[in-house]
């Protein structure tokens, strides 16, 4: 299940306060309140949203009405939902006959924002373990485990498919930040279009590729491989260019020789 954390639920406030002039409370599946135009709100249990949650409905809060519930405010409050399941509500203060125009453009606001989040942290987590898996990888001096064959096929790499390894080492005595930075600019024009290669930084200063061995046809052919480095080297600005070194290694037939790679690069 999917759970509100307090950064998003403010992000929530702010962006659709923008939207309408009232205050906005955006509390989690137990009814606390986690983001508000009010801070003075925030870490409380807000009844009208437990009634949103438990009826799964819209819930409407009159002054009068307001004024017998523990921890509201006349508005009025809308169950959020993602992949199916009540993960929060969004309320909105103010007397519900002049809110009805806005709860449902409010809900799908939020709703979006929630699912805009979701989609950034779950690439960011694919991210992170490709790169792991890339590391574990090329540290792998033997025959590939099964472990490391189901990883790379939860993560839909071709672990079996020929391929070379390219290093690319930032030069000069710059600081280890600004070669990072640097290395980070060329990782995104490897990715972008990725072609399938498997990139990963070993280093503050350092970039290692496993590239597909075979680009034209199914041979190994060096010149082509140079000829698409030089194509690289055209798209990095010639001010950074200079202070990069890159090395290609030599072609192996098993895919399991990625230390020969990496030692002939």
């Amino acid at each position: 299940m999917y759970f509100l954390d307090p950064s998003l639920a403010q992000q929530i406030v702010e962006r659709t306060m923008k939207i309408i002039g009232h205050n906005i409370n955006v509390m989690n599946n137990r009814g606390v309140i986690l983001g508000s135009g009010d801070p003075h709100r925030i870490g409380s249990t807000h009844e009208g949203a437990l009634l949103a949650i438990s009826q799964n409905r819209t819930v409407e809060i009159n002054s009068a009405a307001a004024a017998n519930l523990h921890g509201v405010k006349a508005g009025i409050n809308l169950p959020l939902h993602y992949k199916g399941e009540i993960i929060g509500v969004i309320g909105i203060t103010g007397e519900p006959e002049t809110l009805h125009n806005y709860g449902e453009l409010l809900k799908m606001t939020a709703e979006m924002i929630v699912e805009q989040a979701n989609s950034i942290e779950q690439a960011q987590w694919q991210y992170r373990q490709k790169e792991e898996f890339i590391l574990q990888l090329i540290k792998s001096d033997a025959e590939f485990s099964p472990q490391l064959k189901d990883w790379a096929l939860q993560l839909n790499i071709e672990i079996d498919a020929p391929r070379v390894v390219a290093v690319i080492k930032v030069q000069g005595d710059e600081e280890q930040t600004s070669a990072n930075s640097l290395l980070k600019k060329v990782l995104n024009l490897l990715e972008t279009p990725s072609r399938g290669n498997l990139v990963a930084m070993t280093s503050m200063t350092e970039l290692v590729i496993l590239k597909p061995a075979f680009l034209d046809g199914n041979k190994w052919d060096p010149h082509l491989e140079s000829q698409r480095i030089d194509q690289l080297l055209t798209r990095i600005p010639e001010e950074l260019n200079a202070r990069l070194k890159i090395a290609l290694g030599h072609f192996f037939p098993s895919p399991a020789d990625i230390q020969s790679l990496l030692h002939h690069s």
